[in-house]
């Protein structure tokens, strides 16, 4: 099978890549909107998450017949911010930081693998974390975070349409890990409570990376000690059993001086900010997250911005 040999290709990197058919994305669609419906997904996050996918793609490139979804190991990464007291350093959940040059890289080498078979592939924005369980490469935590053997949670995803043929169904259900069964790690620590053990979706309109990448002010009931990342939240994966062994792959990533920091602090507009500031984003790719990244970086300093001014 090609996906096979995709795999043996990717093997290298140590990438993982699964496949499931086209015929099958209609099917995933569904489901979302179901959960939807019956008001098991909220509207907040049906809007901000699940309602920007492209089910299809221009025919005109080519029929799609398959969808292909590779996973790539990511680490935390780790940005220092200097405020008076001296270097701060910030954490970056895996997948935030350069996560478009990563599927960049990932086309790159899948278009290089099928060069000469006369398929190609296209990049598709779909629910990434349902096509990996669906094409077995991985399964959810209790967190409703996905996990790939020999990765733990630390990875990214990148989905592909394809005209491979794939006239065989390796379908399948949507599996949490056996170690979550008798598991509560997670939800223990969640800062928002926001993992239920009532139901496999977690609530994630509580969740705290939902509030970190929301412009608005944070709830008054979330505590101040929640904040433990830029964007994102990394509690339920730092305490999980499975990721102990990936819990220290941490990669130092940039550094933003005193009085760039003082300058993130204002809150200014991009237009506004010195370059070197988003010149930094942008080589990150956190440039999307300008608007947030100021409020974050506050509520993970505790103090104000005025007091950051003494640097």
């Amino acid at each position: 099978m090609l996906i096979e040999d995709i795999n043996n290709f990717l093997k290298e990197y140590n990438y993982r890549a699964g496949i499931i058919s086209f015929s099958r994305v209609e099917q995933i669609k569904s489901g979302i909107n179901n959960l939807y419906e019956k008001k098991i997904i909220s509207e907040k996050i049906y809007k901000s998450y699940l309602n920007n996918f492209s089910y299809n793609m221009k025919e005109e490139f080519f029929e799609s017949r398959s969808v292909i979804i590779v996973a790539a190991p990511r680490p935390q990464s780790r940005i220092n911010f200097n405020i008076y007291s001296g270097p701060v350093p910030v954490i970056v959940p895996p997948a935030y930081v350069n996560q478009e040059k990563m599927d960049r890289k990932i086309k790159v080498l899948l278009d290089n693998c099928l060069s000469n078979t006369g398929y190609k592939i296209a990049p598709a924005r779909l629910p990434e974390k349902l096509l990996a369980a669906h094409s077995g490469i991985g399964r959810y935590g209790r967190n409703n975070i996905l996990y790939i053997d020999g990765f733990g949670s630390f990875l990214q995803l990148s989905a592909f349409f394809s005209n491979i043929d794939c006239d065989y169904d390796r379908w399948y259900e949507e599996k949490e890990l056996e170690e979550c069964l008798d598991c509560k790690i997670c939800m223990e620590n969640c800062p928002t409570g926001a993992i239920n053990a009532k139901r496999f979706l977690i609530n994630a309109e509580r969740c705290l990376t939902f509030f970190n990448e929301e412009q608005e002010n944070f709830p008054a009931w979330i505590k101040s000690g929640s904040h433990n990342c830029l964007v994102g939240c990394m509690r339920c994966q730092i305490v999980c059993p499975h990721n102990q062994p990936f819990i220290d792959w941490v990669e130092d990533v940039g550094e933003f001086t005193a009085e760039e920091t003082e300058n993130l602090l204002k809150g200014l507009t991009a237009d506004k900010l010195p370059s070197s500031i988003m010149e930094k984003l942008k080589l990150l790719g956190l440039q999307g997250y300008i608007d947030v990244i100021p409020r974050n970086l506050k509520s993970l300093l505790g103090k104000s911005a005025g007091k950051q001014s003494k640097a």
